[in-house]
């Protein structure tokens, strides 16, 4: 999940990374005690020129040159010994916690209690059966505290129009003011079960397609045949009542029979 869609395939955080306190107070006493350590042994250097006797001002001068000369190697020296010590410690930063989130997926024609949870990023999988075309997949996006972040609708009229296209970026949104926060990635393999009849496994039925259904049904359990082409009792009055209900006509019902 990311604030914007990157060009691979990585996992970042929707929000900033929190800071560890602990280990960031930690770095800062290191650090601290590291400079006060540096300070109090540069301030033990000694800066003591050996000037001679009743010398003169050249002597003298020489005599002060030599001696800043020593104390600049012994504090260069200091410092390089503090800088390596530093280094080899580490530099005064913070520890990045990585955000988790959590996903609740369930469909909109099931009920929240078969919400499926799922970690982001952990290439779970779940199979779902939705009841027609027009059926939703909701994802429910949650911190690691399992407060509520935002959630996403892949209808699944979008996703069969291009089966292809398995990998895809979703939008996250806050609602009730449909605030984008952020987009997950999802791959979904929608597939059909293909037989003579795999049209009415997703969508709507229309009156006359569920008809020739039931009178299909009645003429097997009758045993229809060249020798036997009536049907009757219970399943006739089915049939009948079934086409008077859905407002079949009598010609359609006629020109089937």
């Amino acid at each position: 999940m990311a604030r914007d869609p990157p060009t691979g395939c990585s996992f970042t955080s929707l929000k900033q990374p929190k800071i560890n306190m602990e280990s960031f107070w930690f770095r800062c006493s290191k650090l601290k005690s590291t400079l006060h350590s540096g300070w109090v042994a540069v301030r033990k250097v000694n800066f003591a020129p050996r000037i001679p006797v009743n010398g003169s001002f050249s002597s003298r001068s020489l005599a002060y040159m030599h001696a800043s000369t020593r104390y600049i190697k012994q504090v260069s020296g200091l410092l390089k010994i503090g800088v390596t010590s530093m280094c080899n410690n580490g530099s005064p930063s913070y520890e990045a916690v990585q955000e988790t989130y959590s996903c609740l997926l369930r469909l909109k024609s099931s009920s929240e209690e078969d919400a499926v949870r799922m970690q982001a990023g952990s290439g779970e999988t779940h199979v779902f059966f939705p009841d027609s075309i027009g059926d939703d997949l909701i994802i429910e996006v949650q911190d690691s505290k399992g407060q509520y972040y935002g959630r996403v609708v892949a209808q699944l009229a979008t996703i069969t129009d291009e089966p292809s296209d398995k990998l895809r970026w979703w939008s996250i949104y806050h609602e009730p003011e449909h605030e984008l926060v952020g987009r997950i990635q999802l791959y979904i393999n929608y597939s059909t079960i293909v037989d003579e009849n795999s049209h009415l496994k997703c969508g709507s039925v229309a009156e006359t397609v569920a008809y020739d259904l039931v009178l299909e049904v009645a003429m097997k359990v009758q045993r229809f045949q060249q020798r036997h082409l009536l049907l009757h009792g219970p399943w006739k009055w089915l049939v009948t009542e079934f086409a008077s209900y859905y407002g079949v006509s009598d010609a359609y019902t006629k020109l089937r029979y």
